[in-house]
């Protein structure tokens, strides 16, 4: 495993997003930081993609990045403009309300 290979998982918000949002998106990434923590021999990466917000268009979200003996390999950290691409052309998008027993994104 190395920072770069670290970087690219790091990089997977939008997929978070997208899964958030129910919806097809588009995004733009307007920041996108890692932090790399200790790098183990791994066979796989655990990644653990947490989004705290979906909001007038603007997302934002945690990427953590495990080995498999547990051991925290990096923490990346994404912004982004999300525009929702299916339907009546692109608009901002938004988080749905929550249903019953789910946490909010927003």
């Amino acid at each position: 495993m190395s920072a770069p290979a670290l970087a690219v998982l790091g990089d997977y918000v939008p997929l978070g997003l997208s899964t958030t949002l129910r919806n097809e998106i588009t995004s733009n990434s307007l920041d996108n930081t890692l932090r790399v923590g200790r790098i183990v021999p791994t066979e796989w990466v655990l990644v653990d993609i947490r989004v705290d917000l979906v909001a007038e268009g603007f997302g934002h979200g945690f990427v953590y990045l495990w080995a498999e003996d547990g051991t925290l390999l990096a923490m990346a950290s994404q912004s982004a403009l999300v525009r929702v691409w299916k339907g009546d052309g692109y608009r901002p998008a938004t988080a749905p309300e929550p249903t019953e027993g789910e946490p909010s994104a927003s």
